[in-house]
């Protein structure tokens, strides 16, 4: 069997049957001319509808594909968008932060430079009571250096605490943070009085807590507290802290707080010590408030 077949079919037979057709058709053309448009006419009828569909088909595909090339071009520019977005917000909370530190800062660098009359002398920390935190801790300077009871202590320009004990050559503060701590306190900003006090467990976020504020004070989230001129141990114009929240007590009377201190208590290795003490400090103005009236008396 060296013939080739296709389908059992001679190959040479199927050449043949084409070529006839070919002849045929073009004999049949050749006398009858009105045959060709026929067919070609009956083939339009069958064959252009359905290169209408095809067309249609064609250009509702190509609108469909030009759609989605659109579609994901303004996705592509969404992406661009939303990340230059959110690249403007990250640096906005940089900026805001930087501005709200500065803004700090120059508190601080205001309070330090009000209580720059006071005589003060550096420390280092050389113990501290167990736990995460400063809350009580012993100092290198005492009593041979100045050092006297309830000497308030600072750290980075805000108040720490106070000498609760002294030795010759040591002596023990009590922190701000610590449960037996209590501060009088008032807002910079507003000069609303209030009560600081120390909470170690509240500490573990960070915070501390303020109370017996007056319901009708004007304490606002971001007012700096400071230590009040009606403290018993404590000087005036030390920086606390930062206002966090403020909210109305139950019995309608008074309000409390949480507020965030300025001085980092989980690494005080250097703290300042003022030796002027709060009696100190009394003297000097009632000293000084005598003198402005005698100059008033005698000049009236």
């Amino acid at each position: 069997m060296d013939k080739k077949k296709t389908g059992g079919f001679p190959v040479r037979y199927l050449l043949f049957l084409l070529t006839f057709v070919c002849l045929s058709g073009a004999v049949v053309t050749f006398l009858r001319p009105g045959i060709w448009n026929l067919v070609k006419s009956g083939a339009d009828e069958v064959f252009m509808p359905m290169q209408i569909g095809l067309n249609r088909v064609g250009l509702y595909l190509s609108d469909q594909y030009d759609r989605l090339m659109s579609l994901r071009s303004v996705e592509a520019q969404n992406d661009i968008l939303r990340a230059e977005n959110e690249r403007l917000k990250e640096e906005n909370m940089v900026l805001y932060q930087q501005t709200f530190e500065l803004s700090q800062m120059r508190e601080l660098l205001s309070m330090q430079e009000r209580f720059s009359q006071y005589e003060i002398i550096g420390a280092h920390v050389i113990q501290k009571e167990t736990g995460n935190w400063f809350h009580e801790f012993l100092i290198d300077k005492g009593s041979r250096d100045g050092v006297r009871m309830g000497a308030n202590i600072l750290s980075g320009g805000a108040l720490v605490g106070r000498v609760v004990h002294v030795g010759k050559n040591y002596a023990r503060v009590l922190s701000i943070i610590d449960d037996e701590s209590n501060v009088g306190a008032m807002s910079r900003e507003t000069a609303d009085f209030c009560i600081v006090s120390g909470d170690l467990e509240l500490f573990s976020e960070g915070k501390l807590s303020f109370g017996f504020a007056d319901k009708d004070a004007r304490l606002a989230p971001g007012d700096l507290l400071i230590t009040s001129y009606v403290s018993d141990i404590y000087l005036p114009d030390l920086p606390i802290g930062y206002i966090e929240s403020v909210n109305a007590d139950a019995n309608n009377l008074t309000m409390s707080g949480i507020l965030v201190p300025i001085a980092d208590f989980d690494k005080i290795q250097t703290v300042d010590v003022i030796l002027t003490s709060k009696s100190d400090w009394i003297a000097e103005e009632e000293t000084a408030s005598g003198s402005g009236e005698n100059a008033s008396a005698g000049v009236g």
